[in-house]
């Protein structure tokens, strides 16, 4: 029976995320293209870029060397290195979510 449910599981997922991008990208106005993301241009992200693209390489990186001290300590560095991406994340959000004063439009009367 487990072994059922997986397969059923893994179908479901399957014809979920399908769903989601089908169904998303009608909901989605003409002007919105997911191949044309401008979120790379936006100046005050260019120095977060890096440390994104370096997540993954800093996970392999822990998996290894915490690999030799024992059950699970690999999984967990490599849980810390996420966490801590996700916390850079956030804060980054917070800091840069809020225009400044200088670049904030007017308020119209």
């Amino acid at each position: 029976m487990p072994a059922r449910a997986a397969g059923i599981c893994g179908l479901l997922s399957f014809v979920t995320v399908n769903l989601g991008w089908i169904l998303g990208g009608l909901a989605q106005p003409d002007a919105f293209s997911t191949a044309d993301d401008d979120i790379r241009r936006i100046p005050e992200w260019r120095d977060s870029w890096i440390v994104s693209l370096a997540t993954v390489p800093a996970i392999i990186v822990a998996n290894v060397v915490f690999g030799t001290q024992g059950d699970g300590a690999a999984t967990r560095a490599g849980t810390v290195v996420v966490f801590v991406w996700f916390a850079f994340l956030g804060f980054r959000l917070v800091q840069k979510g809020e225009p400044s004063r200088e670049t904030a439009a007017p308020p119209v009367l």
